[in-house]
């Protein structure tokens, strides 16, 4: 019996694929890389999100990176609140699922970040428990998520995620969970399609495996 439930926020719950793809060519341009499709940015988006820039053509070496990626927040931060919104099956969902299950918003954005986030879309009240990350760099989230499943002591098999990129297969596998694989993110359904995965093209089809 599923107990507890693990949901990613940029583009699982958070509508924000086209616009990271635009500050994506936003960037490219600034540091003289090839601006990129929307369907080649579902294919080559991943963590360390570094290895996406390096894959693109970005120099993201001898502490270029750092600057990348404040240049990088600073084009999310101007744009994300006008320009994006909770998906409408996401909100629904979640109403539906507070108070039936334990649900927690991981995610590889810094954990003030994601507070304001959360607070800003009004879906903060949903969550038991809200896990970010301590910077900015967006390194990924496995570390910080088998953290937590030894100091919540959340059993395995009680235990789903949902998330939109390899990268949540990942943290799935790692952490021993079934992972849910949702279509509308930043990774496509091709790459999202490995072996065992469980593809879902809405957010409402989880409640199918609960």
């Amino acid at each position: 019996m599923i107990k507890t439930i693990i949901f990613d926020f940029n583009g699982t719950l958070l509508d924000d694929v086209k616009m990271n793809c635009e500050i994506f060519n936003l960037l490219a341009r600034d540091y003289h890389a090839s601006q990129i499709t929307m369907e080649e940015y579902k294919e080559v988006f991943d963590f360390p999100v570094i290895d996406t820039y390096r894959k693109w053509g970005f120099d993201v070496d001898n502490g270029n990176f750092e600057s990348i990626a404040t240049s990088f927040h600073n084009y999310y931060n101007a744009m994300v609140y006008e320009r994006c919104e909770i998906f409408e099956n996401a909100r629904a969902l979640l109403k539906e699922l507070k108070g039936k299950y334990n649900l927690v918003c991981l995610s590889a954005s810094k954990a003030e970040t994601l507070l304001a986030q959360l607070k800003h879309y009004d879906i903060y009240s949903y969550f038991d428990e809200v896990l970010g990350m301590s910077d900015k760099y967006a390194h990924g989230k496995a570390s910080l998520a088998k953290k937590w499943m030894e100091e919540s002591g959340k059993v395995e098999e009680e235990t789903i995620y949902i998330g939109d990129t390899c990268h949540d297969q990942l943290v799935a596998k790692a952490i021993g969970v079934k992972m849910l694989s949702i279509t509308w993110g930043h990774n496509s359904r091709n790459k999202l399609s490995t072996k065992d995965a469980i593809i879902i093209d809405d957010i409402m089809e989880v409640k199918k495996y609960l």
